[in-house]
């Protein structure tokens, strides 16, 4: 066990408190939140993310930090030709570059289809740059789009239960409470799992990764298929 299933532990924890404390009513109407802010953000997050995209500082910001030449490492393959590359050339990019699982499969897509040329996009730098870059949005805009549902949700569901009296459990409210609180705990890790790929983008590998892979708890919250849904804005 490291700090990653210690913090894993510390949010089902507090969720499971939460649920305990609050009891069943307004547990569940928390985990109806986090699951219709989900669904939300499938549809809000690629439009978030598309405004974003619009803005040039932000990107090119993204863009350094993410630092795709340094990745490559090679001159020559850094500045070839996306058209030119053959299928072991494209293996020796994903090799090189080294991104986490998910977005590497992603990089992989778009160097064989050629998914940025009518931008205006040719070299293997270039293409390694716009796909961290759009994925760190398309991940970014998901998350805020959940955020800014569930946000809203919390409070229309805050003002219905001033309106109106729901029936407590008396004996069940508390356990019930609880047994949801920590679904929505794990709802809530699941999603913020969605942020490591973008961590081991930017944070020295050797390090980062030795916590990713001691990690008792992580694999059970993590869901690729799922991260590159999101990361591909839904398609």
């Amino acid at each position: 066990m490291n700090e990653i299933d210690i913090a894993i532990l510390f949010v089902i924890g507090m969720s499971l408190i939460y649920g305990l404390y609050y009891g069943f009513v307004q547990t569940v109407g928390s985990l109806v939140a986090v699951v219709v802010s989900v669904l939300l953000a499938f549809w809000l997050g690629p439009i978030v993310a598309s405004l974003a995209m619009g803005n040039t500082t932000i990107s090119e910001s993204l863009a350094s930090v993410t630092d795709a030449f340094a990745r490559v490492g090679d001159w020559d393959l850094a500045n070839t030709q996306v058209t030119s590359l053959t299928e072991g050339i494209t293996e020796t990019v994903i090799q090189s570059v080294k991104l986490p699982d998910g977005i590497s499969d992603i990089l992989r897509n778009n160097l064989n289809s050629r998914s940025f040329a009518g931008e205006g996009i040719l070299t293997v730098n270039d293409y390694v740059s716009k796909t961290i870059v759009s994925v760190s949005f398309e991940i970014l805009g998901f998350i805020i789009a959940f955020a800014l549902s569930y946000a809203v949700i919390s409070i229309v569901l805050s003002i219905i239960r001033q309106v109106f009296k729901f029936p407590v459990l008396r004996q069940l409210d508390t356990l019930i409470g609880g047994a949801f609180g920590l679904l929505r705990g794990g709802a809530i890790v699941a999603l913020l799992t969605l942020l490591i790929p973008l961590l081991d983008t930017v944070i020295p590998q050797n390090a980062f990764e030795a916590y990713l892979e001691t990690s008792t708890l992580l694999p059970y919250f993590t869901n690729l298929g799922v991260f590159i849904k999101i990361a591909t804005g839904g398609v």
